[in-house]
């Protein structure tokens, strides 16, 4: 139910989300991802859902299943490597 309420507000409005659900981000058709990684040195890597290193950046990161996120993204007709 949040997704497709996600989906019509973000044509008429900005909406900012803090996830860490990747299905989220998958499946509400992220415009614009900043992933980052808090270790010594904060890494910052933005880009929109179609990039590849942020594909790469919510495969490693979330801690969702890899098999189930690249079976929502087929489904979705996206492909995550």
């Amino acid at each position: 139910m949040l997704i497709p309420r996600m989906r019509k507000l973000k044509t008429q409005q900005q909406i900012i989300c803090v996830t860490r659900d990747e299905h989220i981000l998958v499946s509400g058709d992220a415009e614009q991802v900043i992933a980052t990684q808090s270790e010594k040195n904060l890494e910052v890597i933005t880009g929109d859902i179609n990039n590849k290193e942020i594909q790469k950046q919510i495969l490693e990161i979330f801690e969702g299943d890899r098999f189930a996120l690249l079976e929502k993204s087929r489904k979705l007709g996206r492909i995550l490597e």
